[in-house]
């Protein structure tokens, strides 16, 4: 596993007492300070690709019946398994809104004439400005109705500032935190669609799927939000509240939350290579990305967890296509977990042939097999050891282009091959069969899956032990306009999974619509159907 470099110009001994005391009061360790530098310092390790995942060689294609028979399958056996839907949430929506924050704090100007129509820009800031103002003239944005309302209080409305070019006074009135404060706000409480006279933000839209696939045991419908910490209260208020909806129906829900531990924050460099402080002087500490997440993952008591980002919603008309595929997913979860349960329980007992059962699953349906120099004892201890692990239905897209991860056979350092998603700052772009192999990808990763997390003795796996802390990841950020080198943990879904059980499977791409900026709620899908 090769490494990026970086320049290492600190002396990981020389933490000031100070220093010691800030890192305690933490929850981080001096010794495990002096290994975030020493990770910092080697920078971002390669992946091996051996070659993309694709259909026929490591994707599940499935034909609309074996679709069918998969979801009737997962339908039939919901009452006997405990389910959660696990959603991270800690995100604001600053991001969303970073071109019109931009604008509205003078960071770039637009004159008034590009953004009223007389004069519409190609591309660049004023092109995104002028979709949204666009945008709300034609009431796509589900959230117009609240922004009007606030307008008024303020003895204006949403039309006449439209109309007078009042571009300022708007942003200001939406963005603000003296005003509706949407910058700030987690993503999970921004109205994304409207639909039937009412709006929905993607808090209600997980929640209503929950209650589509995910009424496991005893009907209960049990969801999980990771969340900020300063949003945990508006969050839970806001869920109470949307559960109203769902009193008539025949279930429960739990909903729950949990923010990330902050013994997994990270310390930062400078590109010098020196320790990174605030304003301060103190050492800077920063969320260790979504890979810290798998500790809360691993407090879900549940059989199944079903895993998808926060903005990855759609409005009610439009969500039983990804509500099938869910249940597509976990029906071929649970057949597959059947099979290696079955095969865990022969080797334990030592039945006739079951050696050779496992390594034909093993070869022809993950992909590796056991050390040929292996006698029949340590055959049948390789495999429980590969086999008795948690398991994961991976969705993959068709490759649009989308930014993120894709779905590749790599191989670890015993030259073994395996699934596995892989990120683009883990590839070795400068070496030509690696990036020619990330080319050749042709679905990437929407973030949308299904995980076992038990045993086969119905023993809840502990997920920590299959981290590859030799997985993580050191990215550029910058923090109050200065440049610095992040760590971030293994990713939730790359090296905090590392040598899971894992499956692909192709999903359509209509199941995959994030919300990355405000103007993608006004693509076709996220239109609902307004209402009288």
């Amino acid at each position: 596993m090769r490494l990026t470099s970086t320049a290492g110009k600190v002396n990981r001994k020389t933490f000031s007492d100070r220093d010691r005391s800030f890192l305690a009061a933490h929850g981080i360790s001096l010794q495990d300070a002096k290994h975030q530098i020493e990770l910092l310092n080697r920078g971002t390790p390669f992946t091996n690709l051996d070659r993309p995942a694709c259909v026929g060689d490591g994707i599940h294609r499935f034909t609309a019946h074996e679709a069918d028979r998969l979801a009737v399958g997962y339908e039939d056996h919901l009452h006997t398994v405990q389910v959660t839907k696990f959603v991270p949430a800690s995100g604001a929506a600053t991001r969303m809104f970073a071109v019109a924050s931009g604008f509205l704090n003078g960071r770039f100007h637009v004159k008034p004439e590009a953004l009223s129509g007389e004069c519409p820009p190609e591309s660049g800031p004023a092109s995104m400005l002028f979709q949204f103002f666009s945008g709300l003239r034609q009431g796509g944005f589900a959230f117009d109705g609240e922004l009007d309302a606030a307008l008024r209080r303020e003895g204006g409305s949403l039309r006449r500032a439209l109309k007078k070019g009042e571009y300022q006074r708007i942003l200001s009135t939406l963005l603000e935190p003296e005003y509706l404060g949407y910058a700030g706000r987690p993503k999970a409480l921004i109205p994304f669609h409207r639909e039937g006279g009412r709006e929905y933000t993607p808090l209600e839209e997980h929640l209503a799927e929950a209650v589509a696939y995910g009424r496991g045991r005893k009907d209960v419908c049990r969801v999980h939000f990771t969340v900020a910490p300063e949003h945990r209260e508006a969050i839970s208020e806001r869920a109470n509240k949307s559960l109203c909806r769902f009193q008539d129906m025949a279930h429960s829900f739990q909903v729950t939350y949990s923010v990330q531990d902050p013994a997994t924050d990270t310390l930062a460099i400078t590109p010098e290579g020196t320790l990174f402080r605030d304003e301060s002087g103190n050492l800077l500490l920063r969320p260790g990305g979504h890979g810290a997440l798998i500790r809360n993952l691993d407090s879900m008591n549940s059989d199944l967890a079903f895993i998808k980002n926060i903005d990855n919603v759609v409005p009610p008309r439009h969500a039983h296509v990804s509500v099938f595929w869910k249940k597509v997913m976990g029906g071929f979860l649970l057949r597959q977990q059947k099979r290696v349960f079955q095969l865990l329980r022969d080797l334990h007992s030592r039945d006739h042939g079951a050696l050779s059962a496992a390594e034909k699953y093993t070869s022809e349906v993950l992909g590796y097999v056991a050390p040929p120099c292996l006698k029949e004892d340590s055959r049948i201890g390789w495999m429980i050891r590969h086999l008795d692990r948690p398991m994961r239905v991976c969705g993959m897209v068709e490759n649009q282009g989308e930014p993120g991860g894709g779905p590749f056979w790599v191989r670890d350092e015993r030259n073994m091959s395996f699934l596995q998603i892989v990120e683009s700052a883990q590839i070795n772009h400068d070496d030509s069969r690696q990036a020619e192999v990330a080319r050749n990808s042709t679905h990437f990763n929407p973030v949308d899956m299904v995980c076992g997390l038990r045993n086969f003795q119905g023993r809840n796996h502990a997920l920590s032990e299959f981290v590859n802390p030799e997985t993580y990841f050191v990215t550029n950020k910058t923090h109050s306009g200065r440049p610095l080198k992040a760590l971030e943990w293994p990713g939730l879904w790359n090296g905090a999974m590392h040598r899971w059980l894992t499956f692909f499977v192709e999903i359509p791409l209509s199941t995959f619509t994030p919300v990355k900026t405000v103007n993608d709620l006004l693509r076709d899908e996220h239109q609902g159907d307004p209402g009288p």
